[in-house]
């Protein structure tokens, strides 16, 4: 065969080759997953890079309808990101809600429910016991919310008492609380947090440091 014609044919191949990586690579900072069994996929990404900062979009936040609901509502928002459309009194039947809040005091209650109306039972629990978090358990959230994140889920965090985001804002929720995080910047350094019982659309999306974040965890856990 000509040489000429063969290496032109070798460089279209390659110039495919990067094409369809860069295709999964778009595709994958805005939270879609590509199927295994897709061309595309044939491909990685090169030297399937891991972006330094991703925050998910799909998502609908809406804030919580009753003091009480904060599970249910951290939950519906975990599952708009993929997709699943669920009222937040359907779920807070679901996990079983009283006014006092103690029944979804139990990070396992709202993996289950999210297991139960996403397919694979993708969602695990996580704990951190203790009154901290200790650099492991530290090391263990950043890389869940990393993977989380870049496969295209939200992670679903039950928090217990001060802590304050990277702008200096104090958040107490000394009762306990669920949140979620959507996101990440500085590599996994800090969350990006959307609270669902902040109304303000300038502040109830917010950053903090992922070493505050598991101390604020601490004692409870997270569906991720």
């Amino acid at each position: 065969m000509n040489r000429t014609v063969t290496e032109n044919r070798s460089s279209a191949s390659r110039r495919r080759v990067r094409l369809a990586a860069a295709a999964v690579a778009a595709l994958a900072t805005v939270g879609i997953l590509v199927p295994a069994g897709s061309a595309a996929a044939q491909y990685p990404t090169p030297d399937r890079v891991i972006p330094t900062s991703k925050t998910l979009s799909a998502y609908k936040f809406q804030k919580q309808k009753e003091n009480y609901y904060c599970g249910p509502a951290a939950t519906r928002l975990a599952l708009t990101q993929r997709g699943k459309k669920v009222s937040q009194k359907t779920l807070a039947g679901d996990l079983k809600v009283e006014q006092n809040g103690k029944q979804t005091d139990n990070i396992g209650l709202v993996t289950k429910v999210l297991n139960k109306r996403l397919k694979g039972s993708p969602y695990k629990n996580k704990w951190i016991p203790g009154n901290d978090a200790t650099t492991a358990q530290v090391k263990r959230l950043k890389k869940d919310i990393k993977d989380d994140i870049n496969k295209g889920y939200v992670i679903v965090a039950n928090v217990y008492g001060t802590a304050y985001d990277t702008k200096g804002r104090k958040h107490a929720y000394n009762q306990g609380h669920y949140l979620t995080v959507v996101g990440y910047t500085n590599s996994g350094d800090n969350a990006v947090i959307e609270d669902i019982a902040i109304s303000s659309s300038k502040t109830h999306k917010y950053t903090m440091t992922t070493k505050k974040l598991a101390t604020w965890i601490a004692s409870k856990g997270y569906s991720a």
